[in-house]
């Protein structure tokens, strides 16, 4: 989902928004969704940016993807570039954030006390 102060028109997102940078808003500013995009997966858990790439997690499909860039604002689709398998020993994986050599960091929900944070291989 894109969002933006209400009023403006999407701009697609591609990989040069993943540079942290500060713009000006106003004092006040309600901000909506500008654009959103599908994505064949039965849900997304998360959302991770790593160089320049965007991944997300879907618990139900026990996977982590790699999406296509850039979303254009003429489309309402994302398209998957690749797909990796969880570990089966990985249960209820909902979180997500990458390294700089594409290793997964994968948050799992379990009772407090139980390791919950797992350092996958990097994705090849």
């Amino acid at each position: 989902i894109e969002v933006g102060p209400a009023g403006d028109a999407s701009e697609g997102i591609d990989a040069g928004l993943f540079t942290p940078a500060t713009f000006p808003l106003p004092e006040t500013a309600t901000f909506v969704e500008l654009a959103s995009w599908s994505v064949a997966l039965d849900d997304v858990s998360d959302v991770a940016v790593s160089n320049g790439r965007l991944y997300v997690i879907s618990d139900e499909e026990r996977s982590i993807a790699e999406i296509e860039l850039p979303l254009s604002t003429g489309s309402d689709a994302a398209s998957l570039l690749e797909r990796w398998q969880m570990p089966e020993d990985l249960q209820k994986p909902e979180g997500l954030a990458m390294l700089a050599d594409r290793t997964p960091i994968v948050g799992a929900d379990k009772p407090e006390g139980e390791p919950n944070a797992y350092v996958l291989g990097p994705l090849e």
